[in-house]
């Protein structure tokens, strides 16, 4: 069942306009093109709708590849919570939901990268001097855990065109240093908490460089019952998996080479899949529940044509980034939480 309404929303993304990100306040994703459109004078009307086209791909990419990595964190916490190393998410097992997206990305112009072509974009992205010096020149022998994926796109500001070329690393498992969590963390425990009047159960919260941002928060009836009255919770603990998405977007003016590319933005989002499990008693009856969640929060300019642009022809600055650096749980009034930080890498060496 959960696979086909997966497919379901497949083909609804695919044949329905695609809405930008921007006014989704569940995601925190911002669409920083339209702001770049909205500022400039210099862009012809073709160069206006070039961008307009492009940015409404771009969309459906951003939104294929999310859809991916939320699936693939649901399999590494279902992983967790099965006792059979051989159930339908298995390693050996097929996924037809993942092939239909890599199907439907490459329609879009998304490829994935070889190890030569990983390898070449690594190497010319490491720091100068004597920072090239190893570890960083150090290349993984393979992508295991990782999948690369790329794709081009042109970007008009104020009458020049640029080409942004858009790296992105997926993680693939739980072996991937993009990938983190924890089993059955401890929330809370030995309290008696009275649920009857409470406004939320719980909230999940991202970390970023302008400080804590609210991704969701919980109502009691959605981990416990439709009426809490006479219900108390003893204790909650979180099973979660998170995968870590990075963008690394370079920019070059169009018809340039590539030797002529320069990392200009590296971002990021985060979809963390949780499995809540409270207890304590109902009318005097225990009670355990356990329910899952799964969210995902962005960074504020992720992947951001506007924002590499600006970036590439600042003459001060070098490759700018906009994180999710971590994300917490806390309880119903915010004296208990659960923190986990994710991978921020500056270059693509950094992850494997």
């Amino acid at each position: 069942m959960i696979r086909k309404i997966s497919m379901i929303c497949l083909i609804l993304l695919l044949v329905f306009p695609v809405i930008a990100n921007a006014s989704n306040n569940n995601n925190g994703y911002k669409n920083e093109n339209n702001r770049g459109l909205e500022i400039q004078n210099k862009n012809s009307k073709a160069q206006e709708m070039q961008n307009k086209n492009e940015q409404e791909r771009i969309e459906k990419i951003n939104k294929l590849i999310a859809m991916l990595t939320e699936h693939r964190a649901n399999k590494e916490l279902e992983k967790v919570k099965s006792s059979s190393e051989l159930s339908v998410f298995s390693k050996n097992s097929g996924d037809d939901f993942e092939e239909e997206i890599e199907v439907e990305l490459s329609k879009l112009g998304v490829s994935k990268l070889n190890d030569t072509e990983l390898n070449a974009l690594k190497q010319n992205t490491q720091p100068s001097g004597e920072e090239a010096i190893a570890p960083m020149a150090y290349i993984p022998p393979d992508t295991s855990t990782v999948d690369w994926r790329s794709y081009r796109t042109t970007y008009n500001y104020n009458g020049t065109s640029y080409e942004i070329q858009q790296v992105i690393a997926t993680g693939k498992n739980g072996n991937s240093n993009l990938a983190d969590g924890r089993n059955g963390a401890v929330l809370y425990t030995n309290k008696q908490i009275a649920i009857n009047g409470l406004k939320y159960i719980g909230s999940l919260v991202a970390q970023r460089a302008i400080g804590a941002v609210p991704v969701v928060s919980w109502l009691p009836y959605e981990f416990l019952f439709t009426e809490n009255q006479n219900v108390t919770n003893n204790s909650h603990l979180v099973t979660y998996r998170s995968m870590n998405t990075v963008a690394f977007s370079y920019v070059k003016k169009s018809g340039h080479s590539d030797s002529n590319q320069e990392l200009s933005l590296v971002s990021n989002y985060v979809t963390v899949a949780s499995s809540h499990t409270l207890a304590g008693y109902r009318s005097g009856t225990p009670y355990s529940k356990t329910t899952d969640r799964s969210n995902t929060t962005y960074g504020p300019n992720y992947a951001s044509t506007y924002t590499a642009v600006k970036s590439f022809i600042d003459p001060y600055g070098g490759a700018v980034t906009s994180f999710v650096n971590g994300y917490k749980f806390y309880n119903h009034n915010n004296t208990a939480s659960i923190s986990e930080s994710v991978l921020n890498p500056e270059f693509p060496i950094q992850v494997y």
